[in-house]
């Protein structure tokens, strides 16, 4: 017997368990419109053998060491097709800066065939009306019209140069802040429930303590690199300072982390989880996010 894969008829792979498994996964996944209209059967194959979850890669990648003369083709013809395949995505600038582009290298490892096309802008993406697959919002969790999983959800606490724990006033607890200036992101001041020094300054015990003067800055990774400079001290969240924490370029010079009410959603459109291109990305940074929260702690 043989299985037929070509869109032509030019080709038949012999049929084995191998090889219906991997189009039973293809085809419940509807992936099939992944490959190019008119694509030959090779570079289909190849194309389902990439995409396959990973006991059937490594059987697949067994059985092409036994077959080779016919896959070399295949992966030829498949190499040119890199970049075709794209996922588009909406991130807020910082998130993409601090948390998601430090990552994007494993999901390119793990997903070869997709390429990310991301837009920072900040602006808030009609889902309606433009072409975006995806997106990460940072929110309540409820947006009109769009389906949305929970990420990662921040505590907020004070971050500092090291340098700001030396010198004339070293910062050692909250009543030290009124010898340095206090950075304010005002990236989302409409939002009530975006964490303000006032809030984690009530929170802490310390109502009485001047918290609107200082430094204002509407973008929450400028925010966190004026901290970095030694600028002044700024409320840090979790998931924009946990590298630079590691990496001391900042440290948490006292006070306990306060939760956040908002957090970092994945946002697509409804039924939008049958496409494998935004299955596999909502997989891969589900799985990111989970890793993360248990590093943090």
């Amino acid at each position: 017997m043989t299985t037929q894969l070509g869109c032509d008829g030019e080709y038949n792979i012999p049929s084995c368990p191998l090889i219906d498994a991997m189009l039973r996964h293809r085809r419940s996944d509807r992936c099939d419109r992944d490959a190019r209209p008119g694509a030959n059967a090779k570079t289909k194959l190849a194309h389902y053998v990439l995409e396959a979850p990973p006991n059937l890669r490594r059987q697949a990648n067994r059985f092409k060491m036994a077959n080779e003369w016919r896959w070399s083709a295949a992966f030829e013809r498949l190499k040119q097709f890199r970049g075709q395949i794209t996922i588009s995505l909406t991130v807020p600038p910082a998130f993409a800066d601090k948390w998601l582009l430090p990552r994007v290298e494993r999901f390119a490892t793990n997903h070869p065939l997709y390429d990310l096309r991301i837009d920072t802008s900040g602006r808030l993406v009609d889902f309606a009306a433009e072409r975006m697959d995806v997106g990460i919002r940072y929110g309540g969790g409820r947006w009109p019209g769009l389906k949305s999983t929970f990420l990662l959800r921040d505590r907020v606490f004070p971050v500092c140069s090291p340098a700001l724990l030396e010198g004339t006033h070293p910062l050692q607890g909250p009543e030290d802040l009124k010898h340095h200036t206090l950075i304010h992101d005002r990236s989302m001041a409409f939002e009530s429930a975006f964490p303000t020094w006032r809030m984690w300054l009530q929170a802490a015990g310390f109502p009485d303590i001047n918290c609107e003067r200082g430094l204002q800055i509407n973008d929450s990774a400028a925010a966190c690199q004026a901290a970095i400079n030694g600028s002044g001290v700024a409320l840090g969240r979790t998931t924009l300072v946990t590298l630079d924490l590691a990496a001391g370029r900042l440290v948490r010079p006292f006070g306990d982390a306060v939760d956040c009410q908002l957090a970092y959603y994945l946002i697509r459109r409804p039924g939008a989880d049958g496409d494998p291109r935004i299955a596999a990305f909502k997989n891969w940074i589900c799985t990111e996010a989970k890793a993360d929260v248990a590093n943090v702690g």
